[in-house]
Parts: structure tokens; C-alpha cells; sequence
């Protein structure tokens, strides 16, 4: 049997419906039942949808769009409790990969000037996975530092750790430098760079950094003197 009510008649609640499906001619205790039931499986789907997916860890795992061969549900897992809570419920997506894109900082421009917060995430020739979260879209920048104090920047393999902006001094301010020339910039001061990436995004190094009171983010049993060569960079939009 269906059952129809008019779209003028607002419910004001689920007894509310009852109340008006019991005024139906020959409809029966358990047509009653069946339709509070839909209506309870209704609720149920809208909530299940607006809601973020929380896992048993306490954090969102988010879906990541694009196939990202760095962001594993291992890194989610760490990442998203580093974000700013305003982002912690964002979704991901992947809006550059050496892997994908090629070697080049203008297409690296290009995909990512309008991306928003994002990840830049690298993994080595000898497996090292580290990164950087920026809080604002990436602009060739010449000279000129860009970012915030959201900014920080993170390894995952071999140890997990993440280290953020510990205040503002005259000497730690620099967060992110990026031209199609030098290539990117994470980080400054006296000591160097977190993160340095050469403008054919294939060698770079790191070093202590006073940006984000840092340590390299290579260990020293890779390289001695914080260098690396790039197996995959990869841009990652959030929200």
C-alpha cells in the first residue's frame, strides 16, 4: 500500500507522523510501525552521510582523490591530528606527482597555485618520507617568504615526528620560498633550510632548521650531510 502525505502537512516530529498516519483510513498498527521504521532508516542515512568518519583511533580518515603513492592510510592516521582543527575534517586530494606530472617547477605552479592548505610530501631513494604542511596555495614567490604559523613540517619513515613553528622571532619567520629558478624552500635561518628542493625537483637537502626548531629531516645514516635525491615528490590539496 502506498502511502501519501501532503507535501502542505509538516510533521513536527516522528510521533508527530504517527499520529497523522493512525488518521489514514485502514491503515494498520503495523503500516504504523513499518513507517516509522523508514523514517528512523532515513534519519539514520542522512546522519551517517553528514557526519565525518571518525576510526577507532580518533581521528578523520579522509578520501583522498588521485592515487598518491605516499599519503597511506598509515600517514592519514598521523597527519590529519597535525592539521589546524578548522581542516582536521577535510577531504584530500592529489594535485601533483613528479611520478605523474614530470620534473617541472612551472607545471608544479601551475597545479598548485589554487590548491589551498596543502602537503608537499617526499620520499627518497632510501625510503625517508618527510614533508611539509603549507597553509595557503603556493605562488612563485621570488625573494619573498610565504605562509604562516600554521605551517610545520613532519617525517614518517623511519620515525614519525612533527615539528611547528614554535613563535615568532626575527630569525625563524621564513616559512615557504618557491621560484621556477631555485626551486622550493622550507624553512630558514642561520642553520639552513628544513627542506630544500632544486628547481628540477630531483636533489635537495636538509638541515637544522630555526623556522621550526628542526632537526634534518634525513637521518644522518642516509646521508651525513642532509642531502637526498627525490624518488617521488607529490602535492596534496586539503579540503
Amino acid at each position: 500500500m502506498n502511502v501519501i502525505i501532503a507535501a502542505g502537512r509538516e510533521a513536527e516530529s516522528h510521533e508527530g507522523i504517527s499520529k497523522d498516519a493512525f488518521g489514514i483510513r485502514n491503515l494498520s498498527k503495523a503500516g504504523v510501525a513499518e513507517l516509522e521504521a523508514k523514517n528512523a532508516a532515513v534519519d539514520s542515512a542522512a546522519k551517517s552521510f553528514y557526519e565525518p568518519s571518525i576510526g577507532n583511533a580518533g581521528y578523520y580518515r579522509p578520501k583522498v582523490l588521485g592515487e598518491s603513492r605516499l599519503l597511506n592510510s598509515a600517514a592519514i592516521e598521523h597527519i590529519w591530528t597535525w592539521l589546524p582543527p578548522k581542516h582536521q575534517y577535510d577531504d584530500a586530494s592529489l594535485v601533483f606527482s613528479t611520478e605523474q606530472h614530470g620534473l617541472s617547477m612551472r607545471t608544479f605552479f601551475e597545479r598548485t597555485e589554487l590548491s589551498g592548505p596543502s602537503l608537499l610530501m617526499i620520499r627518497d631513494t632510501k625510503g625517508n618520507v618527510f614533508g611539509a604542511y603549507c597553509p595557503v596555495s603556493w605562488k612563485p614567490s621570488g625573494r619573498d617568504a610565504f605562509g604562516n604559523g600554521e605551517s610545520f613540517v613532519f617525517t614518517l619513515t623511519p620515525d614519525v615526528q612533527v615539528f611547528k613553528w614554535p613563535g615568532s622571532t626575527q630569525a625563524n619567520s621564513q616559512f615557504f620560498v618557491a621560484d621556477t629558478v631555485s626551486g622550493i624552500c622550507v624553512g630558514g635561518g642561520s642553520t639552513g633550510s628544513a627542506i630544500s628542493v632544486d628547481a628540477e625537483l630531483s636533489e635537495g637537502s636538509t638541515a637544522p632548521c630555526e623556522t621550526f626548531a628542526s632537526p634534518a629531516l634525513v637521518p644522518e645514516s642516509s646521508s651525513s650531510d642532509g642531502d637526498f635525491v627525490a624518488a617521488v615528490i607529490e602535492v596534496i590539496c586539503i579540503g
